[in-house]
């Protein structure tokens, strides 16, 4: 009888623990769907949050989203430094959940943490976009609406945040407009030298690195290349005054 108190106290204890800790996890680690998406906060190599575009609108486009697509080809090339705005109207259902999605996507709950979206910063059934190859391109929130600089150039997509084995009731209609790159935009900027890497600091690093066993087995460097020299083999092989 005894024993069987005691498994109660502690089964309880656990509970209220838990209970008492549970949210606090949750809300360090679920983002919340009213939050700036990262990509749009920041900014990122993939786009970032911009203001109103000054170049000419170049292409137009609406484009249909359906709940069994995961993304959606638009055809459109992008070009880095190319404004990409669009707005989104329509809903998306699931099964497992209550409500119904809208655009900025559903608010994030504990079944999420389990779920790898393709941008985890927004809710599931939120509308995404993506410019370039799907192996290396970032997604960035498109929601209700969006204003974007893409730093990268490529094919632009459209899709829904969702696992691919997830399957939503509905669609969605975006309509994205696709502006010139302001006047003076840069991309990337040439450097033509940094603070500390001079022809000084390459005379400190050792030409010929050896193993801890002195065994004569090491590396040396030659030009911009590293090149191993097997047991034995000769230690004046690297001309110093080319590299």
């Amino acid at each position: 009888m005894l024993k069987n108190v005691l498994k109660n106290v502690v089964l309880w204890s656990c509970v209220a623990l838990t209970a008492g800790v549970l949210p606090a996890t949750l809300s360090a680690q679920v983002a919340q769907p009213n939050n700036p998406a990262p990509a749009q906060q920041a900014g990122s190599a993939q786009a970032t949050a911009a203001r109103a575009p000054s170049g000419k609108r170049r292409v137009t486009q609406d484009v249909q989203v359906g709940g069994n697509q995961l993304w959606v080809e638009t055809g459109i090339t992008i070009q880095p430094g190319e404004h990409i705005l669009a707005t989104v109207t329509g809903k998306m259902h699931y099964a497992d959940s209550q409500d119904d999605a809208t655009a900025a996507g559903l608010t994030r709950g504990f079944k999420d943490l389990l779920r790898i979206l393709p941008y985890n910063a927004a809710g599931r059934g939120a509308v995404i976009g993506r410019v370039g190859d799907a192996s290396v391109a970032q997604p960035f929130l498109i929601g209700a609406s969006c204003n974007v600089v893409s730093y990268s150039g490529g094919l632009l997509a459209v899709g829904v945040n969702q696992m691919s084995i997830e399957e939503g009731d509905g669609n969605y209609s975006v309509h994205v407009e696709v502006y010139a790159q302001d006047a003076g935009f840069v991309a990337v900027r040439q450097v033509d030298s940094l603070p500390g890497v001079d022809p000084a600091l390459f005379t400190k690093i050792p030409r010929r690195i050896g193993d801890k066993a002195g065994s004569g087995e090491g590396m040396y460097l030659h030009g911009s290349a590293v090149r191993v020299e097997p047991q034995g083999a000769s230690r004046h092989r690297c001309d110093c005054k080319s590299t």
